[in-house]
């Protein structure tokens, strides 16, 4: 016959499993009503993504320092083939429960932005053989009222394929550039998912529309 002690420590047991599956179910509830999570992707009638409350094509940068509570630093960026693209980057964002850093791209005019670069003191090289030129603040002010064209997310935690599946459903295509990065593609969303092991994961978003020119700018072949 079980002893006394045996049914206390059965008893602890159960008690042990109902308080965590408790606190997995809190958890959920308390994920499910956060906003500004990076699956809450809406498109309008335009087919327009809104997301992180910034509405792509429509949305200026001013409208989205306030939204975000933050002020990013701008500036004009000139990639090898010497395409310019004008950037806004958050050092620190508080989106849903979460700590991130984000980097916005700006609808602006090619003329304006080639004078930007003409009159800019000397560049400064990045990592990835960009030049980065600073606005003065005229420009920077000016900027403020562009639009946002495309928004890059960059959270402190790393991207699992399963979760991917669960918040966004299967991918149209995952490319594998090599055996630590691997892109997940989301055309009708907007979405390209890049997984890096080890290094930074990142949620890149633009326009349904606009989404096979964005894969296009960095070497990768959409498939429709």
């Amino acid at each position: 016959m079980p002893s006394v002690h045996f049914y206390l420590r059965k008893l602890q047991l159960l008690v042990l499993l109902f308080w965590l599956a408790f606190l997995v179910s809190s958890c959920e509830t308390r994920n499910e009503n956060h906003s500004n999570l990076p699956w809450q992707i809406e498109l309008n009638a335009q087919q327009h993504s809104t997301i992180f409350g910034v509405t792509l094509g429509e949305t200026k940068l001013k409208t989205t320092q306030e939204q975000w509570h933050g002020r990013p630093s701008i500036a004009l960026f000139s990639n090898r083939d010497e395409a310019l693209s004008l950037e806004a980057y958050f050092e620190r964002v508080s989106l849903g429960p979460f700590q991130v850093k984000m980097v916005t791209k700006l609808q602006a005019d090619e003329d304006w932005l080639k004078s930007i670069q003409q009159q800019a003191p000397k560049p400064r090289p990045g990592p990835s053989g960009d030049y980065r030129y600073l606005l003065d603040e005229i420009d920077l002010k000016k900027a403020e009222s562009m639009i946002v064209s495309e928004l890059t997310y960059i959270p402190g935690y790393k991207v699992e394929g399963e979760i991917l599946r669960q918040r966004f459903g299967e991918p149209d295509q995952i490319k594998k550039e090599n055996e630590n990065t691997e892109y997940w593609l989301y055309a009708s969303k907007g979405l390209l998912v890049t997984i890096n092991q080890p290094g930074k994961d990142v949620f890149h978003y633009t326009n349904p529309a606009k989404f096979s020119a964005a894969v296009d700018k960095i070497g990768l072949k959409f498939n429709p």
